[in-house]
């Protein structure tokens, strides 16, 4: 895929990161001096070159990196961009054609596409998307719609919030501003507020796909998958053969474990655009998730070519490595991750999602005898590094959580306060991540009686809403305070919504998200016939398991420090030693993973007896299954269960003393 990188351009990448462009200038040229086609090289300096207000220098540099490397849509759209800056717009129609003629399409970013389409263009039914008055009202609002899409496409989204909300106060019946309000507030994280400006520009203008589409990607990044499925049949309602709207389509599907219409979402989203980085890695993923790790590694592939935006490229090639085994110290896949955070234009949260990719790389060469542990845990901790450094998280707030939760027991539920026809039974498998939840999901999935719905995130969601709408702050003075009637409210709001998951006759159905053990109180009490499954093993192997996986963006924000992950470890032991106290063992029941793989058989059978269910032989044959899997274990489930599971840590015990010492009471 890539040259091996020069040991100069570790170097001159990292003076690129911390502003010394004139010393990384020198080094680039140096490498170029020598290797005057190196691409990552003609790359970085054009970048410089912009940076430093040269772009003429910098379309020198990059025309020559796009003769070089010409199938790279990265490469053609930042020399589209520095011909822009150099005032050669006129020419940039010409080098379109160009890069169409080696199979790259150049493509406007998408929120100033939507702020020009929503000021001037019209919805397929030719309507105008804001009303004619509200424009009026504000003069032409083309050029500041197309400003807020500039500032959306730079990240400056405070500035975009402000700018949109300016224009609102002139023309509060324009809908583009409302969705450009919506996108700044979302990628601001405020998506309670983002969903609210999403289904404004909808009340305005009920004839405006983008917004809906919108509306459907906040609801799903909340965890509402059935809310977001429904937002994007309106979208495609307006505009059936939008395939972002198809791909957001397919996410929401494949979220609710629908694998053949996500798939069909995909399929009729890339014949409108082949070439879309998005949808192939939605795509690649749903493969992985089936256990279709050859189709899913060529569909990354496609991805990662198709590019243009290298904090994608770095996406799909995350994902990439996770899709297969590494064996050869010389696969080029490794000199590519390598490239890639030599890079300088990287954001530190994409070089902490590459260094991850790279740690699992060195980690399967380890395993294979083809390197070491150590040289992976040195990429896994740095790339750890980088991920703790962008967030703003403190342990001690997950620690008072879970010291108030432990006496948040509120009054039980009687069964006919149950008004939800045909409720099914939930069973929600609880325990740290990676601690073997997902194989005991797959477990009792694959009893004819269970749907598995995998890790839903509805709990904790639920908990939140029903506790702002009585007016309770916390979670914890929620479950203490509420009422009979709030009480029953939250039970068959949530097994309604469990009930609308199941597409069978199905009489129960899981939730695999394992940090529901925060909640296992209020289930116990407030959801009649639940039973909450708490999957534990050995804190050692679950640690080393937490601290070199890459969660996703809002998740697990202790596991990147080691001394953070025992001390969370430690109150989550806590938390489960009361709910063992205070909560029936028919309810909440306590399995030890040691045991599982020692004893598999007579283990799986108690736990499906005491669960209510008839023994079925096809929980035996868990790894034979193709339901789909969306956990980083998904290629563990599919293994029969062996002991070879157990111990990992110890390959990384030197590593790892951080961790035992807090674990142990030391720290």
């Amino acid at each position: 895929m890539t040259t091996a990188p020069d040991p100069r351009l570790t170097e001159a990448a990292q003076q690129h990161r911390q502003g010394n462009l004139e010393a990384a200038k020198r080094l680039y040229l140096s490498i170029l001096a020598t290797q005057p086609d190196h691409p990552v090289a003609l790359h970085n300096l054009g970048v410089l070159c912009l940076q430093g207000r040269d772009a003429a220098g910098a379309v020198g540099h990059l025309r020559r990196l796009c003769t070089v490397a010409p199938a790279n849509p990265r490469h053609w759209q930042a020399l589209a961009q520095a011909m822009a800056a150099a005032g050669r717009g006129g020419e940039l129609k010409a080098v379109a054609t160009e890069a169409a003629r080696h199979g790259v399409r150049l493509a406007l970013p998408q929120a100033a596409s939507e702020a020009g389409k929503g000021a001037q263009g019209k919805t397929p039914k030719s309507r105008p998307k804001n009303g004619a008055g509200s424009a009026r009202a504000a003069g032409d609002p083309r050029p500041r719609l197309q400003k807020i899409g500039r500032l959306l496409d730079q990240g400056r989204y405070g500035v975009a919030l402000k700018e949109s909300e300016a224009l609102i106060a002139q023309a509060p019946r324009l809908a583009v501003a409302h969705n450009l309000k919506g996108l700044a507030l979302k990628g601001l994280d405020r998506i309670e507020e983002a969903i609210g400006s999403f289904l404004m520009a909808t009340r305005v203008d009920p004839r405006f796909p983008h917004a809906f589409t919108n509306l459907g990607n906040c609801l799903r990044r909340r965890g509402d998958h059935l809310a977001a499925l429904a937002a994007y049949e309106d979208a495609l309602a307006l505009a059936p053969d939008d395939p972002d709207t198809l791909t957001s389509m397919g996410n929401a599907l494949s979220g609710l474990g629908r694998a053949e219409a996500a798939e069909a979402a995909y399929r009729k989203a890339l014949a409108l655009r082949p070439a879309s980085g998005e949808t192939l890695n939605g795509l690649g993923n749903l493969m992985r998730d089936l256990g279709r790790n050859p189709e899913a590694e060529a569909l990354f592939r496609q991805a990662i070519e198709a590019g243009p935006h290298v904090s994608r490229v770095s996406l799909y090639a995350s994902h990439l490595a996770q899709a297969k085994t590494f064996r050869d110290p010389a696969d080029p896949d490794i000199a590519f991750l390598e490239s890639l955070l030599a890079g300088p234009d990287l954001p530190a949260t994409e070089q902490a999602r590459v260094g991850y990719a790279l740690g699992k790389a060195r980690h399967d060469l380890a395993d294979a005898g083809q390197g070491s542990h150590a040289a992976a845990f040195e990429a896994y901790a740095r790339a750890a590094a980088i991920k703790r450094a962008t967030l703003t998280y403190d342990v001690a707030d997950d620690e008072r959580l879970m010291v108030e939760l432990a006496e948040a027991l509120p009054q039980a539920v009687p069964a006919d306060a149950i008004a939800v026809a045909d409720a099914v039974r939930p069973i929600y498998i609880v325990g740290m991540p990676r601690s073997g939840t997902s194989l005991i999901e797959q477990i009792i999935a694959s009893h004819p009686a269970v749907h598995g719905a995998g890790e839903l995130g509805m709990i904790p969601d639920r908990v939140r809403l029903h506790g702002a709408a009585a007016g309770f702050h916390t979670p914890w003075a929620w479950a203490r305070g509420l009422s009979a009637t709030q009480a029953a409210a939250f039970a068959n709001d949530c097994l309604g919504r469990l009930r609308a998951l199941v597409p069978g006759a199905e009489t129960h159905v899981t939730d695999k998200a394992p940090n529901n053990f925060l909640f296992a109180g209020v289930l116990a009490r407030l959801l009649p016939g639940a039973r909450i499954v708490h999957i534990h093993r050995d804190p050692m192997d679950v640690g080393l398991s937490c601290f070199i996986q890459h969660f996703a963006e809002q998740a697990q924000h202790y596991s990147y420090d080691l001394e953070e992950l025992g001390r969370y470890m430690r109150a989550y032991q806590r938390l489960v030693d009361r709910w063992r106290q205070v909560l029936p063992g028919e309810v909440f029941i306590d399995l030890a993973y040691a045991d599982l793989v020692d004893a598999p058989e007579p283990t799986i059978r108690d736990l499906i007896g005491r669960l209510g269910l008839p023994w079925d032989d096809a929980c035996l044959s868990h790894h034979r299954s193709r339901r789909m899997v969306q956990t980083p274990s998904s290629g563990q489930v599919r293994e029969p269960i062996h002991a070879g599971r157990q111990g990992r840590w110890r390959r990384f015990e030197a590593q790892l003393e951080p961790l035992r010492r807090v674990l142990e009471g030391e720290g």
